[in-house]
């Protein structure tokens, strides 16, 4: 993990070279430790993907084709209402979307129902 400039459009990325780039706002400014826990969960997703499209990673077929594809369209150059695979729907990120917040809802909810110490 290392931290980068900022960028007012994200938070971190990921070039599947083992490194979750994250932008110095998550540790600069005031930022609720669970959006520092998503964005890493979200980065490091997509490491996970692109070794699994590697193949040191057993994952379905099914699912290392579409994240192959995935990982082929993905942009974010255009409006995603031109392009709506580019990235904002594109499954890599629907998938560490999915990913990150899943994480951040298994540390919170025994936090909302009432079951902690």
């Amino acid at each position: 993990m290392v931290f980068l400039g900022d960028n007012p459009h994200e938070d971190g990325y990921n070039e599947g070279d083992g490194i979750a780039h994250l932008s110095n706002s998550l540790k600069d400014e005031q930022r609720s430790p669970l959006e520092v826990v998503d964005t890493l969960t979200h980065e490091l997703r997509h490491q996970y993907q692109v070794e699994c499209i590697n193949g040191y990673h057993n994952v379905s077929d099914e699912t290392r084709m579409e994240w192959a594809v995935g990982k082929e369209m993905y942009t974010s150059e255009m409006p995603w209402a031109e392009d709506p695979w580019g990235y904002k729907y594109n499954p890599l990120e629907i998938d560490a979307d999915y990913t990150a917040t899943s994480v951040v809802r298994e540390l919170t909810k025994d936090y909302i129902n009432g079951k902690f110490a």
